[in-house]
Protein backbone atom coordinates (compact mmCIF):
# COMPACT_ATOMS: atom_id res chain seq x y z
CA UNK A 1 0.00 0.00 0.00
CA UNK A 2 1.56 3.31 -0.99
CA UNK A 3 1.65 6.45 1.13
CA UNK A 4 -0.65 8.12 -1.41
CA UNK A 5 -3.28 5.41 -0.95
CA UNK A 6 -2.89 5.54 2.82
CA UNK A 7 -3.28 9.31 2.86
CA UNK A 8 -6.46 9.12 0.82
CA UNK A 9 -8.09 6.86 3.43
CA UNK A 10 -7.19 8.87 6.52
CA UNK A 11 -9.74 11.18 8.03
CA UNK A 12 -8.05 14.31 9.32
CA UNK A 13 -10.45 14.69 12.21
CA UNK A 14 -9.49 11.55 14.18
CA UNK A 15 -7.73 11.91 17.52
CA UNK A 16 -5.51 9.12 18.78
CA UNK A 17 -3.83 8.62 22.14
CA UNK A 18 -0.58 6.66 21.94
CA UNK A 19 0.90 5.19 25.11
CA UNK A 20 4.39 3.71 24.76
CA UNK A 21 7.08 3.55 27.44
CA UNK A 22 10.02 3.60 24.99
CA UNK A 23 10.58 7.31 24.18
CA UNK A 24 12.18 6.77 20.77
CA UNK A 25 9.34 4.51 19.60
CA UNK A 26 6.76 6.93 20.97
CA UNK A 27 8.33 9.85 19.08
CA UNK A 28 8.38 7.91 15.81
CA UNK A 29 4.76 6.83 16.18
CA UNK A 30 3.62 10.37 16.90
CA UNK A 31 5.50 11.80 13.91
CA UNK A 32 4.25 9.14 11.55
CA UNK A 33 0.59 9.35 12.57
CA UNK A 34 0.63 13.15 12.45
CA UNK A 35 2.12 12.93 8.95
CA UNK A 36 -0.91 10.89 7.96
CA UNK A 37 -3.40 13.44 9.24
CA UNK A 38 -4.20 12.24 12.73
CA UNK A 39 -4.30 14.50 15.79
CA UNK A 40 -2.10 12.71 18.31
CA UNK A 41 -1.91 12.79 22.09
CA UNK A 42 0.96 10.86 23.65
CA UNK A 43 2.15 9.54 26.97
CA UNK A 44 5.01 7.41 28.23
CA UNK A 45 2.93 5.30 30.62
CA UNK A 46 -0.62 4.70 31.78
CA UNK A 47 -0.57 7.21 34.61
CA UNK A 48 0.73 9.95 32.31
CA UNK A 49 -1.95 9.00 29.76
CA UNK A 50 -4.69 9.61 32.32
CA UNK A 51 -3.11 12.97 33.14
CA UNK A 52 -3.02 13.89 29.43
CA UNK A 53 -6.68 12.95 29.09
CA UNK A 54 -7.66 14.98 32.14
CA UNK A 55 -6.51 18.08 30.20
CA UNK A 56 -8.00 17.01 26.85
CA UNK A 57 -11.37 18.55 26.05
CA UNK A 58 -12.06 17.14 22.59
CA UNK A 59 -13.06 13.75 21.28
CA UNK A 60 -10.87 10.67 21.44
CA UNK A 61 -11.32 8.15 18.63
CA UNK A 62 -8.64 5.57 19.34
CA UNK A 63 -6.09 4.37 21.86
CA UNK A 64 -2.86 2.67 20.81
CA UNK A 65 -1.19 1.23 23.87
CA UNK A 66 1.68 -1.05 24.69
CA UNK A 67 0.44 -4.10 26.55
CA UNK A 68 3.23 -4.40 29.09
CA UNK A 69 4.37 -1.18 30.78
CA UNK A 70 5.64 -0.24 34.22
CA UNK A 71 3.12 1.15 36.72
CA UNK A 72 0.00 0.34 34.65
CA UNK A 73 -0.35 -2.10 31.77
CA UNK A 74 -2.30 -1.43 28.62
CA UNK A 75 -5.26 -3.61 29.57
CA UNK A 76 -5.90 -1.75 32.85
CA UNK A 77 -5.38 1.58 31.10
CA UNK A 78 -7.89 0.68 28.39
CA UNK A 79 -10.49 -0.28 31.03
CA UNK A 80 -10.13 3.14 32.66
CA UNK A 81 -10.24 4.99 29.34
CA UNK A 82 -13.32 3.04 28.23
CA UNK A 83 -15.10 4.34 31.34
CA UNK A 84 -14.38 7.90 30.17
CA UNK A 85 -14.75 7.34 26.41
CA UNK A 86 -17.21 4.46 25.89
CA UNK A 87 -16.85 2.91 22.47
CA UNK A 88 -13.28 4.08 21.90
CA UNK A 89 -11.35 1.88 19.47
CA UNK A 90 -8.30 0.20 21.02
CA UNK A 91 -5.18 -1.21 19.38
CA UNK A 92 -2.73 -3.05 21.60
CA UNK A 93 0.92 -3.44 20.64
CA UNK A 94 3.80 -5.39 22.10
CA UNK A 95 7.30 -6.56 21.34
CA UNK A 96 6.45 -9.80 23.13
CA UNK A 97 5.28 -12.59 20.88
CA UNK A 98 1.58 -12.18 20.14
CA UNK A 99 0.73 -15.82 20.81
CA UNK A 100 2.42 -15.64 24.22
CA UNK A 101 0.27 -12.68 25.18
CA UNK A 102 -2.99 -14.38 24.20
CA UNK A 103 -2.00 -17.79 25.60
CA UNK A 104 -1.20 -16.30 28.98
CA UNK A 105 -4.45 -14.31 29.08
CA UNK A 106 -2.75 -10.95 29.04
CA UNK A 107 -5.26 -10.08 26.30
CA UNK A 108 -8.49 -11.73 25.30
CA UNK A 109 -8.57 -13.49 21.95
CA UNK A 110 -10.04 -11.30 19.22
CA UNK A 111 -8.69 -7.97 20.45
CA UNK A 112 -6.98 -5.71 17.93
CA UNK A 113 -3.25 -6.27 18.23
CA UNK A 114 -0.06 -5.42 16.33
CA UNK A 115 3.28 -7.07 17.04
CA UNK A 116 6.40 -4.92 17.25
CA UNK A 117 8.42 -4.29 15.25
CA UNK A 118 5.97 -3.18 12.58
CA UNK A 119 6.35 -0.96 9.54
CA UNK A 120 4.66 2.43 9.24
CA UNK A 121 2.47 1.00 6.46
CA UNK A 122 1.37 -1.89 8.69
CA UNK A 123 0.44 0.58 11.43
CA UNK A 124 -1.64 2.79 9.14
CA UNK A 125 -3.36 -0.24 7.63
CA UNK A 126 -4.18 -1.49 11.14
CA UNK A 127 -5.46 1.97 12.15
CA UNK A 128 -7.74 2.14 9.11
CA UNK A 129 -9.14 -1.32 9.95
CA UNK A 130 -9.62 -0.30 13.57
CA UNK A 131 -11.33 3.00 12.88
CA UNK A 132 -13.59 1.48 10.22
CA UNK A 133 -14.65 -1.48 12.38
Amino acid sequence: MSDKVLNSNVSGNKTILIVENEPSILSLLVLFLEKHGYAVLSAGNGIDALCVLSKHTGPLDALITDVIMPQMGGEKLSELILSIYPGIKILYMSGDKGNHIVQHSVLDPGVKFILKPFTPTELIKKMLELLNS
